[in-house]
């Protein structure tokens, strides 16, 4: 810049920042006096915070070095959880598959219509047990990797809620299960077989830990600016300490010899594609006993049909 006098000529002087044999980098001070050199009190003073840089060096490495170490240590531990229940989850299927063909393939014996239909529906069964852990094990992989874009579309959140309570009845014959959803309930922006997945695994879970004959409800009500949907059981309900926990991975709220089957993955997916959808969810302590699973659904603060009938009106005009 045009009348800027220039700087004033410096001298630097470098310290090498050493640990041991080590050099750690290197200290350069600036000496306005371009002649005197430095006094023993100031050559001290410099060693003195080269000394104390130093430290700080090796604190900020050995603090890094830790770190890296606790997140080894947990990625050990999760791959070792993963294998564990994966192993055991996966053989007990295949376990009744193979014996379940192994007998039908046997011609010394001559099955009867019931026990070949028995052994059939064994091994239906347990392949569809095997393809819903195949499949959570990619939907929590594509949650960490972030691939979770759900397409959405506007959905009755009561009709979705009604498909999956007959569908689950059929499923839970030693529980009932009953739904509760105000006729006026807004339409909602969701991807309608994520939101699907996440109300049966909710279910899944509520019927894996709860005694047989207890009933689970499912209610879906209008709050403030968004769609509160609870899944309530009347079991044991959730251990204390563990309502923050327990939708991490392999994390289950029963002790260990009450484990049900599953790899401990279907409440952290619920949590993931919840998230992904703008919501969140949370368990809580039902009055009266038992669990409730909570989880909301935003609705878009922008222009939007307000039900069933004024979407298909909707869709006429634009076709138009």
């Amino acid at each position: 810049m045009a009348g800027t006098p220039p700087p004033p000529p410096t001298r630097t002087l470098d310290t090498f920042l050493r640990a041991g044999p080590r050099v750690l980098g290197v200290l350069r001070v600036a000496q306005r006096s371009m002649r005197e050199e430095l006094s023993a009190a100031e050559q001290k003073r410099l060693e003195t915070i080269a000394a104390q840089l130093v430290l700080v060096l090796e604190r900020a490495q050995l603090a890094e070095e830790a770190a890296r170490m606790r997140a080894q240590a947990e990625a050990e531990r999760v791959k070792g959880a993963l294998l564990s229940s994966v192993s055991h989850d996966l053989r007990t299927p295949l376990a009744v598959i193979k014996g379940a063909v192994t007998n039908l393939l046997d011609e010394s014996v001559a099955w009867d219509v019931a026990t070949r239909h028995e052994l059939l529906n064994a091994v239906d069964t347990e392949t569809d047990r095997l393809n819903r852990l195949v499949g959570n094990l990619l939907e929590m992989s594509r949650i960490e990797s972030g691939a979770l874009h759900p397409a959405r579309d506007w959905h009755d959140i009561a009709e979705l809620l009604a498909d999956v309570a007959e569908r689950m009845r059929a499923r839970f014959t030693e529980h009932s299960v009953t739904l509760s959803a105000p006729p006026d309930l807004p339409l909602v922006q969701i991807s309608y077989t994520q939101i699907d997945q996440v109300l049966t695994n909710l279910l899944e879970n509520a019927q894996k830990y709860t005694p047989p004959g207890t009933p689970i409800e499912l209610r879906a009500e209008l709050a403030d600016d968004a769609i509160r949907i609870t899944v309530r059981d009347y079991g044991p309900g959730i251990p204390a300490g563990m309502h923050s926990r327990i939708f991490e991975k392999f994390v289950r709220a029963a002790a260990p010899e009450r484990h049900a089957d599953g790899t401990g993955l279907g409440l952290a997916i619920c949590k993931g594609i919840i998230e992904a959808h703008g919501g969140q969810i949370w368990a809580e302590a039902a009055p009266g006993g038992g669990a409730a699973f909570v989880f909301t659904l935003p609705l878009p603060p922008d222009e939007q049909p307000t039900s069933a009938l004024d979407l298909a009106e909707a869709e006429v005009a634009s076709s138009v």
